[in-house]
């Protein structure tokens, strides 16, 4: 009896270092004793594990400061077309039709071998007044796919925008913990990337020049450095005159 209590107490110490326990945060960098809004100011991302109605997995949630207004943030994540330029492993996004405030996309994401493609269209429903923003698969080969993203003005610095990324993704032939863990790296590479970009929409807002954000090595394949123009030749410096 007491060697069973032993074993399910550690069973729930490791789910509760891993984050997989409902309701637990897990920062996605350092961690610390700072409360959220310090660790969001930081950098950090900040994760949490909660029971979905809708599958046996766990919604993955990731909190972010994005260093920029809640319009411009907006104005990135409805952009749906943009999407394979910047997501990571995203091959194609379009937009098949358009009513109101809803929009079918056209998802084609190429992973790693051996895992195969998925190929999948959303529906996005975006609620501009209350700043949300709802995806839910309804054609696909993915078991279960939908999310949302949920903004609001940073309190300490309203120029800035506090968001909350939702997302549960089921292929359907993984085991419940692995597909948990797939799904925080999804979200912490997938809120990169739009940091990434969203910083760079905001270079060209302001007119200054951007770094170009090349794309992960999952992209770098001759089809996707195609689309992109090839680097120019480095700028000589003129050669000094003789005396």
């Amino acid at each position: 009896m007491k060697s069973g209590w032993r074993r399910w107490a550690g069973l729930f110490s490791w789910l509760a270092l891993l984050g997989l326990l409902p309701g637990l945060s897990w920062p996605g960098r350092a961690g610390g004793q700072e409360n959220e809004a310090e660790k969001l100011k930081r950098g950090d991302i900040l994760i949490s594990f909660h029971p979905s109605p809708r599958s046996g997995l766990s919604e993955v949630t990731g909190i972010i400061l994005f260093d920029a207004p809640l319009t411009l943030v907006w104005k990135v994540l409805t952009d749906y077309p943009d999407y394979a330029r910047f997501l990571p492993n995203v091959a194609q996004s379009q937009v098949t039709r358009q009513e109101g405030p809803a929009s079918w996309v056209k998802v084609q994401v190429r992973n790693p071998w051996p895992s195969p493609d998925f190929n999948y269209s959303l529906k996005f429903t975006a609620h501009a007044d209350l700043h949300e923003l709802e995806f839910n698969q309804e054609e696909g080969n993915l078991k279960t796919l939908y999310g949302r993203w949920k903004l609001e003005p940073f309190a300490p610095n309203p120029k800035q925008t506090q968001a909350a990324y939702t997302l549960l993704q089921d292929p359907g032939y993984f085991l419940a913990l692995t597909q948990n863990l797939s799904n925080r790296s999804l979200v912490l590479e997938q809120l990169d990337a739009y940091n990434a970009e969203i910083k760079l929409e905001k270079q060209r807002q302001e007119g200054e020049p951007g770094q170009v954000i090349r794309p992960k090595w999952r992209k770098a394949l001759p089809w996707w450095e195609d689309r992109e123009p090839a680097p120019g030749p480095a700028p000589t410096k003129p050669a000094p005159a003789k005396p």
